[in-house]
């Protein structure tokens, strides 16, 4: 009978054990998310891809990366992006450009022979935490518009701002990283409109 209960109670002892464990452990998943509302005065008649963005191998991860100082390199282990940050921020930028109304056409996978193409190198996606008051999102990246015919490059520039976090969730993360990303998207179609503008338009120009 003593065998009985010390087993029983063994075994609760380890199911509550590993209910707990559970739900100390449990992963949270997040997304960068398109916000886009800056519209182009024109539509130029151009076949747009996407490359896949490349990434340094330090933030070539799920894990969402932070520092407390230039020395610190730490990740979350149970909070992750959802999928590669690169690949999420080259889905936000696809569709922004998409909602921007800037070209005819803006693909990630080209159905058919592009005109021009985009492509992106991120060069760091991170929470910094200078102290408790003073957190902020940063995204880094560098963004190339190419002629895909011609097989030179129109603009490039190199985007690297902070974004203030306005809570203590992990989710705030993705929210600021969202916003610089949406900004950075912003000024390129700014930017690549007067590009286009100063160029010889092309006969099709659609209105």
């Amino acid at each position: 009978m003593k065998k009985s209960l010390l087993t029983s109670a063994l075994a609760l002892s380890m199911f509550l054990l590993s209910a707990c464990s559970s739900s100390a452990t449990l992963t949270r998943y997040y997304t960068l998310a398109s916000d886009f509302s800056v519209k182009a005065s024109k539509s130029y008649p151009y076949k747009v891809v996407v490359k896949k963005f490349t990434v340094d191998p330090a933030y070539n991860s799920s894990n969402i990366v932070y520092r407390e100082s230039p020395y610190d390199f730490m990740a979350y282990n149970h909070d992750l992006w959802a999928t590669s940050p690169a690949h999420q921020i080259a889905n936000v930028f696809t569709e922004d450009l998409q909602k921007s109304g800037l070209f005819e056409k803006v693909e990630q996978r080209a159905t058919e022979m592009p005109d021009m193409e985009f492509t992106g190198f991120l060069m760091a996606i991170e929470e910094v935490d200078n102290d408790s008051t003073d957190r902020y999102a940063r995204v880094a990246i560098e963004l190339a518009f190419r002629d895909v015919k011609k097989d030179s490059t129109l603009w490039k520039k190199v985007y690297d701002e902070k974004e203030p976090l306005e809570g203590s969730e992990p989710r705030e993360i993705a929210k600021s990283a969202s916003k610089l990303v949406n900004r950075y998207a912003e000024d390129a179609v700014q930017e690549i409109e007067k590009l286009l503008e100063s160029m010889k338009a092309p006969d099709s120009e659609v209105q």
